[in-house]
């Protein structure tokens, strides 16, 4: 992918689904006006460059099947309301605790919900604040209209 992505600083919608790279450029932190990225079963992406928290642009940002990627400090990209995948890791950055901030709307598949470690981050992710119509934790089971309670 070319480094030369930052000069089309008027671009509000990207598409690079079924891409066959590993990590996208830190140039695509420039493109502020980006509201829609699509990065849809890149299978080989493992890494989002860090300044992405740079686009407050961003309301979409869509990671089915990249099973490779761990997306760090999501919370920090305050205009997001849709995130079709997040894959919680172990270390900040991270944790489940990152969806806490965040107004998301519509659909979302969690995938490693095995590495939450404590009740808190849990409770700082604030799903019951969230308007889902499908929750997915990536272990077979859906839940339609939220979280499943106890």
């Amino acid at each position: 992918m070319s480094c030369a992505i930052g000069d089309l600083k008027h671009l509000s919608y990207l598409n690079l689904s079924y891409g066959n790279f590993k990590t996208l450029p830190e140039s695509l932190c420039q493109l502020l006006n980006l509201q829609i990225l699509k990065l849809d079963y890149c299978f080989k992406l493992e890494k989002l460059p860090y300044g992405l928290v740079r686009l407050k642009a961003l309301q979409q940002l869509s990671l089915k099947g990249c099973m490779m990627l761990s997306v760090t400090h999501v919370g920090k990209l305050s205009s997001l309301r849709n995130l079709y995948t997040y894959i919680v890791g172990e270390e900040r950055g991270f944790l489940l605790a990152e969806l806490g901030p965040l107004k998301l709307k519509r659909d979302l598949d969690i995938e490693h919900v095995e590495r939450v470690k404590s009740v808190n981050d849990a409770k700082e992710a604030n799903m019951s604040s969230k308007q889902l119509n499908k929750f997915d934790i990536g272990m077979g089971e859906k839940w339609r209209g939220g979280i499943r309670r106890k």
